[in-house]
């Protein structure tokens, strides 16, 4: 029997672990982000630093662990574990069979390219195995991503919140400049109909100051009515005038697909997962940093050593 080099092991065991850790931070991660309208906070950035971790790890690993068995046992834990933090489905199965396809690939494309290299250059062995590793793991978070979405979520994802407040914040001043009324993300319906209502009393030459509370709270009561039975929707008038906004469209847009929007979650997840695909092209170079980092401080700790290897090239001649 083989004898298994406890460094190996070692390293197999990291991949694996810290595999689990970074995508438990993404189910978490992902969630919060669907949750809070699909906002980007800090909560991403501790998961992120870990799957840069995890990439570098992995090309590491790739290179160094000679024990085929250990490598691909440590490979598949890596990539299978992450889906016990998700319900499975066949979608979620079909995930990952694919994961598990990539991740092979990847050990595959990085062992061969040390196999062909006389010297040692860490970027260019592991250039081809860390893309698709971060492949993987775009697929890993989208089936997150995708486990927390329903038909309306979806239909958010595409007018998110933050992006509507940066559309208002944006047109405020041409609008105050159109109607007067000065508009606020913020602002709730009532505030918004006060000011339109203290408009029309200063076009008929009124003084706002000498109105009644009672007066005016009639009179705001009256617009909302009015607006809330245009747009058939309910209105208390403590909404925020943003989420007014944000609902409204989505149910207009919601009437408009009709049955197709029951593909909405696959379409958003879809594009979810093209966009952390082109968030992971900058995280590569960083990976690469890291691996390279962790490689001079496992030769510093003494844990890789140097030595001249005889190495046979088969090469076709006349």
């Amino acid at each position: 029997m083989k004898t298994i080099n406890p460094k190996e092991l070692t390293l197999a065991a990291v991949l694996a672990v810290l595999s689990i850790v970074t995508f438990w931070y993404w189910s978490f991660a992902i969630a919060d982000f669907v949750e809070k309208d699909f906002k980007v906070t800090s909560a991403q950035v501790t998961p992120l630093f870990f799957l840069v971790l995890t990439a570098a790890i992995f090309g590491l690993s790739a290179i160094f662990i000679k024990n085929s068995r250990l490598l691909y046992t440590g490979a598949t834990v890596a990539t299978l574990a992450p889906f016990f933090f998700v319900r499975a489905t066949g979608g979620v199965l079909a995930v990952l069979v694919l994961a598990l396809f990539l991740m092979v690939i990847a050990i595959r494309r990085t062992q061969k390219e040390f196999a062909l290299s006389l010297g040692f250059s860490l970027s260019k062995i592991i250039r081809s195995g860390i893309p698709i590793y971060f492949t993987l793991a775009s697929l890993i978070v989208s089936t997150y991503y995708f486990s927390n979405l329903n038909e309306e979520r979806a239909l958010a994802s595409f007018l998110p919140k933050p992006a509507l407040e940066f559309t208002v914040k944006l047109l405020a001043g041409s609008l105050k400049s159109i109607t007067g009324i000065p508009l606020r993300a913020e602002a709730t319906v009532d505030e918004v109909l006060t000011e339109l209502v203290k408009k029309g009393l200063e076009e008929q030459g009124l003084s706002f100051s000498r109105i009644t509370p009672e007066v005016l709270r009639q009179a705001v009561t009256k617009e909302r009515e009015t607006f809330a039975a245009q747009y058939k929707i309910k209105l208390q008038g403590d909404e925020k005038i943003i989420d007014v906004l944000q609902s409204t469209a989505r149910e207009r847009i919601q009437g408009l697909l009709g049955p197709a929007s029951y593909y909405l979650p696959a379409l958003s997840t879809l594009t979810f997962f093209f966009a952390f695909k082109a968030l992971t092209l900058p995280l590569y170079f960083i990976a690469l940093l890291a691996a390279w980092i962790l490689l001079k401080l496992m030769i510093i700790g003494k844990i890789l050593k140097s030595e001249k290897q005889e190495v046979a090239i088969e090469r076709l001649t006349l």
